[in-house]
């Protein structure tokens, strides 16, 4: 299982890499199109296996993505009250999110038999993470590949956040993190992770000099990558309510498209929020 994983990821980070820096940005948004819609079909397998009832929430999420294009534009997103308003709801949810992991499964009862709550909370986690890559990718009109270089970014501290926490949860790991919800996970592993993390945002602080201050870009950093491992967690509850592994089986050793961007989910919309104002500031 570990080789095939291995072997997956290291077919899909070139192309994720090369599609994030080479595609315009309407060849990304459709490309996100396609992620959102695999995404919204794997996310029904979470709120009912019916299959009436997931061809409806497929559907619906898929929609409403396609009409937030006539809302919202990538363009002067600093100067976007509503792409704003959008990211800081995602906040606002990704810390719903937080308290509801943590009371689990006391707070299963007041989301896992109803269905309309876990469409709504597919929409707030696929429609911002969407966006966020977009701005984001999109952040200097002139030079694309500065936009590229702050996606690639979030990716780097969330692979960093991810592998950090592996190998040192295997080797240090103890005291669990979130038993209930993810019985593998310690906070040794989460400690790990976030030191793997921070090596990464002390090198880019080093090398490239972003014009932001440390401090703020150090600590936008590592919010980043532990509300990553929220968006790891919160799925892993939903999964584990539906009592399933995994969210599909698209890709090899890893599931399906939402299990491996669960924790972008949370990540982007966090440090694209963060990104802005500083921009606004």
């Amino acid at each position: 299982m570990l080789r095939q994983r291995i072997i997956t990821a290291l077919l899909l980070a070139p192309i994720a890499i090369i599609c994030i820096f080479l595609l315009p940005i309407k060849g990304l948004a459709v490309l996100l199109s396609a992620i959102v819609l695999i995404a919204s079909y794997e996310w029904s397998g979470l709120v009912s296996r019916s299959t009436f009832t997931r061809i409806g929430i497929t559907v619906t999420l898929a929609l409403v993505w396609l009409a937030s294009f006539a809302v919202f534009s990538w363009q002067s997103a600093a100067q976007n009250s509503g792409l704003i308003a959008l990211f800081f709801i995602a906040v606002i949810f990704w810390l719903v999110a937080l308290l509801l992991v943590l009371r689990y499964p006391d707070s299963a009862q007041y989301w896992s038999t109803n269905p309309l709550l876990k469409w709504f909370a597919g929409l707030l986690a696929l429609i911002p993470f969407g966006w966020s890559m977009l701005v984001l990718r999109n952040t200097n009109t002139q030079h694309s590949w500065v936009g590229a270089l702050w996606v690639l970014y979030v990716m780097a501290l969330v692979w960093a956040a991810d592998t950090g926490a592996y190998f040192a949860g295997r080797r240090f790991g103890r005291t669990k993190l979130a038993e209930k919800v993810s019985p593998n996970k310690t906070i040794e592993g989460l400690a790990g992770g976030l030191v793997a993390a921070i090596v990464i945002c002390l090198l880019v602080l080093a090398i490239v000099r972003p014009d932001i201050n440390g401090w703020v870009f150090v600590g936008t950093s590592v919010l980043t990558a532990l509300v990553s491992v929220l968006g790891d967690l919160f799925e892993s509850m939903l999964k584990r309510e539906a009592k399933i592994k995994d969210s599909g089986s698209l890709l090899p050793g890893h599931g399906g498209i939402l299990d491996r961007i669960d924790s972008l989910t949370a990540a982007l919309p966090v440090f694209t929020f963060c990104y802005l104002l500083w921009v606004a500031l």
